[in-house]
């Protein structure tokens, strides 16, 4: 199992698709699968991140850190709506 364990904490980290990402296409998957159970554990709201908006040019979730909180969020709203 991949090792997720971040040691900077900035909001900026890239996560995905740019030079010094932090995660290549395998560990992307399995990073979005770990973030999905943990998020249903955790939160009890049941959440698919791997959906067509994540294609968003104005917002790629992997961008950033910040930027997949900020995707997250957005996905629980609806959620609870």
């Amino acid at each position: 199992m991949p090792n997720f364990f971040m040691e900077k904490t900035d909001g900026n980290i890239v996560l995905y698709g740019k030079p010094n990402a932090v995660l290549d296409s395998l560990n992307l998957v399995s990073f979005v699968f770990l973030l999905e159970e943990e998020i249903e554990i955790v939160l009890g709201a049941k959440i698919i991140i791997s959906t067509q908006d994540v294609l968003d040019p104005e917002n790629l979730p992997f961008a950033s850190l910040d930027n997949l909180s900020e995707f997250i969020i957005r996905k629980l709203n609806a959620c609870s709506q």
